[in-house]
């Protein structure tokens, strides 16, 4: 008992048990009148525990998440204490609790429900997924959700909206620095092009190998095609340059994926088998959720350019002297005459269209702007679910006739027909084209290599330029870059679907039985025409090289077509899942 505690009373006509009341009010002291005389005495805690033990009562209830799945450990815990349990493998509770108490629901990856007891008995508590805990758990083998920590191999998960920090004509470019030993190469056949992707390094030495990781998209594993093109160290032929038939991911918008897992250990690829050796990257696609219709739209306008380039000879006297000086080390006549240098030189700034300093780098690459538009429709009911999606995509490029243009759909589907019987199919496609310059990259470079500053590469009237100086060797001609570029017409034009059809039994709790039927169909038609293209001396102001030659038209078409079945058993237990997969 605080004996310095004061307090002041004011009282008129009070009983003294009224003003007794007020003075101990909050303190734990109770008093008896016992005649004359007043006794105080401190409450006992063995008496508010008794008090305390008749208002508790027992709870129970169950936790599932939106779609009515039951949580298996989820943690029931009185706020403020201890006292708490887990759900068991039905995702039922029972805890002891007072009337007033509050429930602290919890589970990775959920958010957490805070819940009042308010004297109920009886709860039926649904959480919702946490996007920002989910990083904690990776999608593995045949896309069931473990802990990370739980896993005996390396693997990495990133949700979609890192993998949109930064856009690229093909997504698989968006994880470059994301992962720890994933290695991203772009290849030369253009915006939209293949990749080549190493997970740890190459394991093959043999042009003819595959160093390329498997893609799994929504369960489906997506083989890498061999191509037509020149094989590669790095990609082994399944990374195309010059006819590119795809890297099994290329296809894909971005803003379409929920999830990517990268599997880096061998006996994450077990399920996969040998096609796996290499690593897996695990893809999982957006899906419809209960609710109201859900609209989205995600665009970005963006300038392009080559970020750094070569500091090359650009002054034609300059480039005159040094081959002089080159071919007098060499014991050689010298190429240009001293009266060829010193005209240039008194007409240096003058007419730049007879006296030309071409600079390469100025002249052949140049800055555009792309654009990339992606609008997305979801939303369902609790039976049915659904998520489609339209994107657009243009970038011209940063050398001329170098454009690329591709529009994208995608629909996934989810019908829950019975309580043991769910079906759905995912279908997306696309339609693409690309200008003939892309094709002509490496030819470009070739000639620009040995071409000279004293060439005007176009006019401003859009004639082409050939050699304005007689001494410079007749095939310089042909080594105009922007020549290289135009000389051929028409384009590349790509059609791609890839459909699957899928059904899962869950004959009883903790069991289900998931069979597929999957289909890919990729068009790939090359059209070209030779065009035949004037080129100037513009000194002299006559043309050098006429447009005629002997024309005619190619028309390349390649066709893949894959199917695949596959069934998928996975059982739970309270502890872990058992998968297995047979595929056809």
């Amino acid at each position: 008992m605080d004996l310095n505690r004061k307090v002041t009373v004011k009282a008129r006509n009070k009983a003294v048990s009224e003003i007794l009341d007020e003075v101990f009010a909050r303190t734990g002291i109770s008093y008896v009148m016992e005649g004359k005389n007043i006794v105080l005495t401190k409450e006992s805690n063995i008496a508010r525990e008794e008090v305390k033990q008749q208002n508790t009562i027992t709870v129970k209830g169950v936790v599932t998440d939106m779609q009515g799945e039951a949580i298996i450990g989820a943690n029931i815990l009185q706020q403020g204490t201890t006292n708490g349990t887990i759900t068991d493998i039905d995702g039922n509770f029972t805890l002891e609790v007072p009337t007033d108490a509050q429930l602290a629901v919890s589970y990775i990856g959920y958010k957490k429900v805070i819940i009042p007891v308010n004297g109920k008995t009886n709860f039926t508590i649904k959480m919702e997924d946490d996007a920002l805990k989910l990083e904690t758990v990776v999608v593995t083998a045949m896309g069931i959700k473990k802990k990370e920590a739980s896993l005996t191999y390396s693997t990495q998960q990133l949700n979609g909206d890192e993998l949109n920090k930064v856009k690229d004509a093909n997504m698989i470019n968006s994880l470059a620095g994301k992962s720890a030993g994933v290695q991203i190469t772009k290849s030369s056949s253009g915006l939209g092009g293949s990749a080549k992707v190493s997970i740890r390094g190459a394991r093959s030495a043999f042009a003819s190998g595959n160093n390329q990781p498997l893609y799994v998209i929504d369960g489906v594993p997506m083989l890498n095609i061999t191509t037509e093109s020149t094989a590669t160290v790095m990609g082994g032929e399944n990374d195309g340059v010059n006819h590119d038939s795809g890297d099994g991911i290329s296809n894909l918008n971005p803003d379409d994926i929920e999830s990517m897992s990268i599997l880096k250990g061998a006996s994450a690829a077990a399920l996969y088998g040998s096609q796996a050796a290499n690593g897996v990257i695990l893809i999982t696609t957006r899906s419809g959720k209960q609710g109201k219709t859900k609209v989205d739209y995600n665009g970005y306008l963006s300038w392009e350019s080559v970020g750094k380039t070569f500091d090359l000879v650009s002054n034609y006297a300059d480039y005159m002297e040094l081959i002089n000086e080159g071919f007098s080390n060499s014991n050689l006549p010298t190429k240009y005459s001293d009266d060829a240098i010193k005209l240039w030189r008194a007409n240096e700034g003058k007419d730049a269209l007879k006296y030309p300093n071409t600079s390469l780098m100025d002249e052949l690459f140049k800055t555009s702007l792309s654009n990339n538009h992606s609008v997305s429709i979801s939303g369902g009911s609790d039976k049915v679910k659904f998520y489609t999606s339209f994107g657009f995509l243009h970038s011209p490029g940063v050398m001329d006739n170098s454009g690329y243009k591709k529009t994208q759909a995608r629909v996934n589907l989810d019908i829950d027909v019975t309580s043991w019987l769910k079906v759905g199919t995912n279908i997306n496609g696309y339609v693409s084209f690309t200008e003939q310059g892309t094709n002509k990259m490496e030819d470009v470079f070739t000639y620009a290599a040995a071409t000279s500053p004293g060439m005007v590469f176009r006019a401003p009237d859009g004639r082409l330029g050939s050699v304005n100086n007689d001494q410079d060797d007749a095939q310089n001609a042909a080594n105009n870059p922007i020549y290289r570029l135009y000389n051929t017409a028409g384009d590349i034009q790509e059609r791609y679907v890839k459909s699957r059809f899928y059904g899962t039994l869950t004959p009883f709790k903790g069991f289900t039985l998931t069979g597929s039927f999957n289909y890919m169909h990729r068009n790939k038609t090359d059209d070209s025409q030779p065009v035949f293209l004037e080129q100037w001396n513009f000194l002299n102001d006559v043309v050098a090289s006429t447009g005629i030659g002997k024309t005619h038209i190619m028309n390349s078409d390649y066709k893949w077509n894959d199917y695949l079945m596959d069934v998928t058993a996975v059982s739970y237990t309270h502890l872990r899942a058992h998968e297995t997969r047979h595929d056809l």
